[in-house]
Protein backbone atom coordinates (compact mmCIF):
# COMPACT_ATOMS: atom_id res chain seq x y z
CA UNK A 1 0.00 0.00 0.00
CA UNK A 2 1.32 3.44 -1.12
CA UNK A 3 0.29 5.03 2.27
CA UNK A 4 3.33 6.63 3.12
CA UNK A 5 6.05 8.97 1.16
CA UNK A 6 9.71 7.27 0.47
CA UNK A 7 10.99 9.94 2.77
CA UNK A 8 9.84 10.60 6.48
CA UNK A 9 7.17 12.65 6.43
CA UNK A 10 6.71 15.33 10.00
CA UNK A 11 3.47 15.60 11.30
CA UNK A 12 1.90 19.34 11.45
CA UNK A 13 0.30 20.82 14.49
CA UNK A 14 -2.62 22.97 13.05
CA UNK A 15 -3.52 23.91 16.79
CA UNK A 16 -1.50 23.05 19.86
CA UNK A 17 -3.39 25.66 22.30
CA UNK A 18 -5.40 24.40 25.05
CA UNK A 19 -8.28 25.45 27.29
CA UNK A 20 -6.66 23.59 30.07
CA UNK A 21 -3.62 25.78 30.35
CA UNK A 22 -5.59 28.93 30.70
CA UNK A 23 -7.93 27.63 33.16
CA UNK A 24 -4.82 26.46 35.20
CA UNK A 25 -3.34 30.00 35.82
CA UNK A 26 -7.07 31.39 35.93
CA UNK A 27 -7.59 28.60 38.91
CA UNK A 28 -4.21 30.10 40.71
CA UNK A 29 -5.02 33.36 40.27
CA UNK A 30 -8.75 32.98 41.97
CA UNK A 31 -6.98 30.72 44.63
CA UNK A 32 -5.09 33.29 46.08
CA UNK A 33 -7.67 35.29 47.03
CA UNK A 34 -9.42 32.48 48.44
CA UNK A 35 -10.20 31.27 52.37
CA UNK A 36 -8.18 28.66 53.61
CA UNK A 37 -11.22 26.20 53.31
CA UNK A 38 -12.03 26.19 50.12
CA UNK A 39 -8.48 27.15 48.91
CA UNK A 40 -8.30 22.81 49.77
CA UNK A 41 -10.83 22.56 47.37
CA UNK A 42 -9.35 24.53 44.73
CA UNK A 43 -5.89 22.63 44.98
CA UNK A 44 -7.75 19.22 44.08
CA UNK A 45 -8.99 21.39 41.14
CA UNK A 46 -5.35 22.50 40.27
CA UNK A 47 -4.06 19.37 40.51
CA UNK A 48 -6.32 17.45 37.97
CA UNK A 49 -5.41 19.96 35.48
CA UNK A 50 -2.07 19.67 36.37
CA UNK A 51 -2.19 15.91 35.57
CA UNK A 52 -4.50 16.81 32.28
CA UNK A 53 -2.13 19.23 30.89
CA UNK A 54 1.14 16.81 31.51
CA UNK A 55 -1.07 14.06 29.37
CA UNK A 56 -2.06 15.85 26.84
CA UNK A 57 1.61 16.78 26.37
CA UNK A 58 2.73 13.19 26.71
CA UNK A 59 0.43 12.15 23.68
CA UNK A 60 2.15 15.41 21.90
CA UNK A 61 5.13 14.30 22.31
CA UNK A 62 4.63 10.35 20.93
CA UNK A 63 2.43 11.96 17.93
CA UNK A 64 5.54 14.51 16.84
CA UNK A 65 7.43 10.93 16.77
CA UNK A 66 5.57 9.73 13.70
CA UNK A 67 7.15 9.80 10.21
CA UNK A 68 4.04 9.70 8.14
CA UNK A 69 1.60 12.56 6.63
CA UNK A 70 -0.96 13.93 9.81
CA UNK A 71 -2.65 16.79 10.67
CA UNK A 72 -3.34 17.18 14.15
CA UNK A 73 -5.13 19.55 16.13
CA UNK A 74 -5.23 19.99 20.28
CA UNK A 75 -8.36 21.12 22.26
CA UNK A 76 -11.36 21.38 19.69
CA UNK A 77 -14.55 22.42 21.07
CA UNK A 78 -17.32 21.86 18.18
CA UNK A 79 -21.23 22.41 18.58
CA UNK A 80 -24.38 20.70 17.01
CA UNK A 81 -27.63 21.87 17.68
CA UNK A 82 -27.88 21.82 21.61
CA UNK A 83 -24.44 18.90 21.71
CA UNK A 84 -21.32 19.88 22.26
CA UNK A 85 -17.65 18.25 22.12
CA UNK A 86 -14.33 18.55 23.78
CA UNK A 87 -11.75 16.80 21.77
CA UNK A 88 -8.78 16.28 23.27
CA UNK A 89 -6.78 15.67 20.09
CA UNK A 90 -8.11 14.74 16.73
CA UNK A 91 -5.49 13.58 13.90
CA UNK A 92 -6.46 13.35 9.95
CA UNK A 93 -4.32 11.31 8.15
CA UNK A 94 -4.60 10.21 4.70
CA UNK A 95 -6.78 6.92 5.89
CA UNK A 96 -8.46 7.47 9.17
CA UNK A 97 -9.29 9.87 11.33
CA UNK A 98 -9.20 9.80 15.16
CA UNK A 99 -10.64 11.26 18.40
CA UNK A 100 -8.44 10.87 20.84
CA UNK A 101 -9.71 11.24 24.29
CA UNK A 102 -6.15 11.65 26.75
CA UNK A 103 -6.36 10.27 30.67
CA UNK A 104 -3.57 10.59 32.72
CA UNK A 105 -4.24 8.04 35.23
CA UNK A 106 -2.20 6.16 37.90
CA UNK A 107 -2.64 2.45 39.37
CA UNK A 108 -4.25 0.07 37.75
CA UNK A 109 -7.59 0.61 35.45
CA UNK A 110 -9.83 -2.69 34.65
CA UNK A 111 -12.21 -2.94 32.58
CA UNK A 112 -14.56 -5.68 33.37
CA UNK A 113 -16.92 -7.75 30.64
CA UNK A 114 -19.96 -5.16 31.17
CA UNK A 115 -17.52 -2.21 29.61
CA UNK A 116 -17.20 -1.18 33.33
CA UNK A 117 -14.30 1.09 34.27
CA UNK A 118 -12.96 1.01 37.42
CA UNK A 119 -9.24 1.78 39.06
CA UNK A 120 -7.17 0.65 41.96
CA UNK A 121 -4.32 2.70 43.70
CA UNK A 122 -1.81 1.44 45.94
CA UNK A 123 -0.63 3.27 48.71
CA UNK A 124 1.92 1.54 51.02
CA UNK A 125 0.46 -1.86 51.88
CA UNK A 126 -3.10 -0.65 51.32
CA UNK A 127 -4.89 0.04 48.26
CA UNK A 128 -7.83 2.38 47.51
CA UNK A 129 -10.67 1.47 44.31
CA UNK A 130 -13.15 3.81 42.54
CA UNK A 131 -15.23 3.49 39.96
CA UNK A 132 -14.62 5.85 36.91
CA UNK A 133 -16.74 6.95 34.23
CA UNK A 134 -16.72 5.10 30.83
CA UNK A 135 -13.89 7.49 28.47
CA UNK A 136 -14.88 5.16 25.80
CA UNK A 137 -18.50 6.20 26.30
CA UNK A 138 -17.53 10.06 26.77
CA UNK A 139 -15.54 9.45 23.47
CA UNK A 140 -18.06 7.55 21.37
CA UNK A 141 -20.39 10.45 21.84
CA UNK A 142 -17.11 12.96 20.58
CA UNK A 143 -17.32 11.03 17.62
CA UNK A 144 -21.24 10.93 17.02
CA UNK A 145 -21.45 14.34 17.18
CA UNK A 146 -18.26 14.77 14.75
CA UNK A 147 -20.19 12.43 12.18
CA UNK A 148 -23.21 14.78 13.04
CA UNK A 149 -21.44 17.66 11.75
CA UNK A 150 -19.73 16.23 9.07
CA UNK A 151 -22.58 14.55 6.98
CA UNK A 152 -24.54 18.10 7.71
CA UNK A 153 -22.09 19.95 5.33
CA UNK A 154 -22.43 17.36 2.60
CA UNK A 155 -24.19 18.93 -0.28
CA UNK A 156 -27.04 16.30 -0.83
CA UNK A 157 -28.54 13.73 0.21
CA UNK A 158 -27.44 10.96 -1.33
CA UNK A 159 -23.39 12.42 -0.49
CA UNK A 160 -24.82 12.67 3.15
CA UNK A 161 -25.87 8.68 2.58
CA UNK A 162 -22.63 7.71 1.51
CA UNK A 163 -20.62 9.75 3.88
CA UNK A 164 -23.07 8.36 7.01
CA UNK A 165 -22.53 4.94 6.07
CA UNK A 166 -18.94 5.20 5.32
CA UNK A 167 -18.40 6.95 8.38
CA UNK A 168 -16.97 4.58 10.95
CA UNK A 169 -14.52 3.15 8.50
CA UNK A 170 -12.50 5.88 8.13
CA UNK A 171 -13.14 7.60 11.79
CA UNK A 172 -11.89 5.96 15.33
CA UNK A 173 -12.01 6.62 18.66
CA UNK A 174 -9.06 6.12 20.83
CA UNK A 175 -8.89 5.89 24.44
CA UNK A 176 -4.59 7.23 25.20
CA UNK A 177 -3.78 6.10 28.26
CA UNK A 178 -0.43 9.10 28.88
CA UNK A 179 1.06 8.07 32.28
CA UNK A 180 3.55 5.35 31.56
CA UNK A 181 3.22 3.58 34.69
CA UNK A 182 -0.46 2.93 34.72
CA UNK A 183 -1.58 -0.81 33.76
CA UNK A 184 -4.61 -2.00 31.98
CA UNK A 185 -6.48 -4.82 32.91
CA UNK A 186 -9.08 -5.02 29.92
CA UNK A 187 -8.50 -9.24 29.70
CA UNK A 188 -12.38 -9.45 30.09
CA UNK A 189 -13.49 -6.14 28.58
CA UNK A 190 -15.77 -6.86 25.26
CA UNK A 191 -13.67 -6.86 22.15
CA UNK A 192 -15.15 -3.35 20.87
CA UNK A 193 -14.25 -1.50 23.61
CA UNK A 194 -10.69 -3.40 24.21
CA UNK A 195 -9.42 -2.31 20.90
CA UNK A 196 -10.00 1.56 21.50
CA UNK A 197 -7.43 1.55 24.70
CA UNK A 198 -4.10 2.09 23.98
CA UNK A 199 -1.38 3.58 25.82
CA UNK A 200 0.78 6.71 24.39
CA UNK A 201 3.80 4.62 23.22
CA UNK A 202 1.80 2.43 21.03
CA UNK A 203 0.13 5.37 19.52
CA UNK A 204 1.55 6.07 16.56
CA UNK A 205 2.38 2.31 15.48
CA UNK A 206 -1.39 1.48 16.75
CA UNK A 207 -2.82 4.16 14.02
CA UNK A 208 -0.04 3.41 11.33
CA UNK A 209 -1.12 -0.09 12.04
CA UNK A 210 -5.08 0.84 11.42
CA UNK A 211 -4.29 2.56 8.14
CA UNK A 212 -2.60 -0.40 6.95
CA UNK A 213 -5.60 -2.24 6.39
CA UNK A 214 -7.46 0.05 4.24
CA UNK A 215 -8.12 0.09 0.73
CA UNK A 216 -5.80 1.99 -0.93
CA UNK A 217 -8.02 3.53 -3.84
CA UNK A 218 -9.62 5.31 -0.43
CA UNK A 219 -6.58 7.29 0.85
CA UNK A 220 -6.88 10.78 0.26
CA UNK A 221 -4.03 12.81 -1.02
CA UNK A 222 -1.68 15.12 1.41
CA UNK A 223 -3.77 18.59 0.17
CA UNK A 224 -6.62 16.85 0.81
CA UNK A 225 -6.16 15.74 4.43
CA UNK A 226 -5.01 18.97 5.06
CA UNK A 227 -7.84 20.73 3.74
CA UNK A 228 -9.99 18.25 5.77
CA UNK A 229 -8.21 19.30 8.67
CA UNK A 230 -8.39 23.35 8.03
CA UNK A 231 -12.34 22.82 7.60
CA UNK A 232 -12.60 21.18 10.68
CA UNK A 233 -10.66 24.01 12.70
CA UNK A 234 -12.77 26.40 11.36
CA UNK A 235 -15.71 24.84 13.03
CA UNK A 236 -13.58 24.95 16.67
CA UNK A 237 -15.55 27.61 19.07
CA UNK A 238 -14.63 29.08 22.32
CA UNK A 239 -15.86 26.93 25.69
CA UNK A 240 -19.11 29.28 27.18
CA UNK A 241 -18.39 26.95 30.38
CA UNK A 242 -17.08 28.86 33.72
CA UNK A 243 -15.43 26.28 35.60
CA UNK A 244 -14.72 28.75 38.19
CA UNK A 245 -18.17 30.08 38.63
CA UNK A 246 -19.36 27.69 41.71
CA UNK A 247 -16.50 28.33 42.97
CA UNK A 248 -16.43 32.55 42.97
CA UNK A 249 -19.80 31.34 44.44
CA UNK A 250 -19.13 29.44 47.18
CA UNK A 251 -16.11 32.89 47.96
CA UNK A 252 -19.14 34.93 47.98
CA UNK A 253 -21.24 33.21 50.20
CA UNK A 254 -18.24 32.49 52.76
CA UNK A 255 -17.80 36.17 52.58
CA UNK A 256 -21.22 37.09 53.15
CA UNK A 257 -21.50 34.85 56.22
CA UNK A 258 -18.44 36.37 57.65
CA UNK A 259 -18.94 38.19 60.95
CA UNK A 260 -17.62 41.75 61.05
CA UNK A 261 -15.49 42.98 64.10
CA UNK A 262 -17.72 44.67 67.35
CA UNK A 263 -14.98 47.30 67.34
CA UNK A 264 -14.27 48.84 63.64
CA UNK A 265 -16.94 47.17 61.19
CA UNK A 266 -14.12 45.42 59.42
CA UNK A 267 -13.92 41.53 58.41
CA UNK A 268 -13.00 39.09 60.77
CA UNK A 269 -10.89 36.06 60.41
CA UNK A 270 -10.75 32.33 61.79
CA UNK A 271 -7.63 32.86 64.79
CA UNK A 272 -5.85 30.53 66.96
CA UNK A 273 -5.31 31.42 70.82
CA UNK A 274 -1.59 31.09 71.41
CA UNK A 275 -1.46 31.22 74.73
CA UNK A 276 -3.99 31.58 78.43
CA UNK A 277 -6.97 29.76 79.59
CA UNK A 278 -8.12 29.46 75.41
CA UNK A 279 -5.04 28.19 73.89
CA UNK A 280 -5.48 25.91 70.77
CA UNK A 281 -9.08 27.20 70.35
CA UNK A 282 -10.58 29.21 67.53
CA UNK A 283 -11.81 32.71 67.43
CA UNK A 284 -12.44 35.58 65.12
CA UNK A 285 -10.28 38.15 65.05
CA UNK A 286 -10.16 41.65 63.77
CA UNK A 287 -8.53 41.52 60.23
CA UNK A 288 -6.94 44.91 61.00
CA UNK A 289 -5.22 43.35 64.45
CA UNK A 290 -2.91 45.21 65.59
CA UNK A 291 -4.41 48.23 64.72
CA UNK A 292 -7.94 47.12 66.04
CA UNK A 293 -7.63 43.87 68.51
CA UNK A 294 -11.86 42.99 68.46
CA UNK A 295 -12.55 38.98 68.72
CA UNK A 296 -15.39 37.22 68.95
CA UNK A 297 -15.85 34.02 70.15
CA UNK A 298 -16.67 31.04 67.49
Amino acid sequence: MHLFNNKPAKPIFLKTDSSLTSDLERFLVLRESAPFEIQELLDKEITILKYGIQGEKNIAYELSQATYPMAILHDLYLVSGEQSAQIDYLVITRGCTFVIESKNLIGEITVDNKGEFSRKITVGKRYYKEGIYSPVTQNKRHLELLKEIIVNKQSNFLKKTLVSNAFYDYHKSLVVFADGKCTINDRYAPKEIKRQLIKADRLVSYMHDINMKLDPSMLSSEKGMMAKAEGILKLNQKNPTDYLEKYRKMIDEYKASEPVCPKCGAPMVKRIARKGINAGKEFYGCSRYPECNGTKSI
